[in-house]
């Protein structure tokens, strides 16, 4: 499937990588995954120095984690998006966490496939932006994501705030997904045209004239009004073809505060051509 440019950043520990149950055993803390309610679970039973030292201390810890059983599942529903998938997870302090956590997504076969890539790093937020979606356990990660812009889904864990979607998380991940993904789309900026400037105010020039008439009609009317109103200051009165000028004149003065702004640039010959169109008393009609 091809990728479209929305980014689904995945989380790893706690959304695809059972990083609590591997620590419960791999400190030997009395409890079992089901009682864990906060990502401190440890303090009440040892020091966060003691917990990390024995995390370090346990060969391949990172690269043996069970992975979830609705991996499968989300994996699926993910790459069905036809997003760029790209896990991001963050590396604790000890040097090995990192290497083996590449070595757990190739050891469960999702990296490199389907367009898969990784990202590691604390600050999630760095990659905050209106077309990324991140997945994370983390209360506080999914909101600093959403604060600088992203979107963000805080995956149904019992230890963070949506414990209570639990019971039908993939159903909870799944309509979320799909609602960002329309809200992406919804917000996508407009396409950039593909008709050059002039072919687009040719075009713009003939739909005006089946509005307002023919450029000769429609000036003349315009710069009659102008004369009558301004008589006393004129010392002739306006033809035509000045009006377009004048309106070429607006353009350039508009061009000054926005010179990126499209529609001027398409107005410019679009009142050239339009003043072609209304020769001076006494000179020939062109052609249209």
């Amino acid at each position: 499937m091809e990728r479209n440019e929305i980014t689904i950043l995945l989380d790893m520990d706690g959304v695809v990588a059972d990083f609590v149950g591997g620590a419960i055993e791999a400190t030997g803390l009395p409890m079992k995954a089901e009682d864990v309610r906060a990502w401190d679970f440890f303090d009440a039973h040892m020091a966060v120095d003691d917990f990390w030292e024995a995390i370090a201390d346990t060969p391949g810890f990172w690269r043996k984690l069970d992975k979830y059983t609705w991996v499968a599942e989300l994996w699926q529903l993910l790459n069905d998006t036809g997003c760029n998938i790209v896990f991001a997870s963050s590396p604790c302090a000890d040097p090995k966490s990192a290497a083996q956590k590449l070595e757990w997504l190739n050891g469960v076969g999702l990296m490199g496939h389907g367009g898969t890539n990784y990202m590691l790093g604390h600050n999630k937020w760095l990659m905050a932006r209106r077309d990324a979606i991140l997945i994370d356990d983390s209360d506080w990660q999914v909101r600093d994501f959403r604060r600088r812009g992203g979107h963000a889904i805080l995956f149904p864990q019992l230890w963070n705030n949506n414990r209570a979607q639990c019971s039908t998380r993939m159903a909870f991940v799944r309509a979320a997904v799909k609602r960002y993904l329309a809200e992406i789309q919804q917000q996508a900026p407009t396409p950039a045209p593909t008709e050059d400037v002039l072919t687009e105010a040719t075009r713009v020039v003939q739909e005006r004239g089946s509005n307002y008439g023919h450029p000769r009609e429609h000036f003349a009317r315009t710069v009659g009004q102008i004369n009558s109103l301004f008589a006393h200051k004129l010392r002739e009165p306006f033809e035509p073809h000045e009006w377009a000028q004048m309106m070429i004149a607006d353009k350039n003065a508009r061009i000054v505060n926005n010179p990126t702004h499209r529609d001027n640039w398409v107005d410019i010959p679009g009142y050239s051509n339009c003043g072609h169109q209304c020769p001076p008393d006494g000179g020939a009609d062109h052609a249209d």
